[in-house]
């Protein structure tokens, strides 16, 4: 594993409690399943992502085309819907913001400073933060240009 890698500095942008073997006990995240359909159609929705915050049970619908600009007679689109984290068994996407939780993560921080200190963590996982994906890239990146 990369903590154990013999490297100056390092940058690590996953979850932090699974970093270090979940030793204080997991964080909670939400995760994501992701159902994907094709329709007999060249479009189903007129952008790439809409949203759906509130009244149904998924969060959102990303149709392919798009994205990719490629035209057939069909669509495909995925569906997303959250589900709860299970460390090992599902993919952690999103920090579960609550004063508990973010305490939880000030422990693994410090702990991970004491065992760690060449390992460096940022990244909406590494940091328990809600980034949009550009502002978690150029986070990592801000950070690569201070360690340089």
């Amino acid at each position: 594993m990369a903590k154990d890698a013999k490297f100056k500095n390092i940058l690590f942008t996953g979850a932090m409690d699974e970093f270090c073997g979940y030793e204080l006990g997991p964080l909670p995240y939400r995760s994501l399943s992701f159902d994907i359909q094709t329709y007999g159609q060249p479009a189903h929705q007129p952008v790439a992502q809409v949203n759906y915050p509130n009244a149904e049970n998924f969060t959102r619908i990303t149709e392919m085309f798009h994205l990719t600009g490629e035209r057939h007679d069909k669509t495909l689109v995925m569906i997303e819907y959250p589900k709860a984290h299970l460390p090992g068994q599902t993919i952690p996407y999103y920090p579960i913001p609550h004063a508990q939780n973010e305490a939880l993560h000030k422990q693994y921080e410090a702990l991970a400073a004491a065992r760690f200190p060449h390992v460096h963590f940022a990244g909406r996982l590494a940091d328990y933060r809600y980034y949009n994906m550009d502002q978690a890239a150029g986070r990592a990146m801000s950070f690569i240009r201070k360690l340089s």
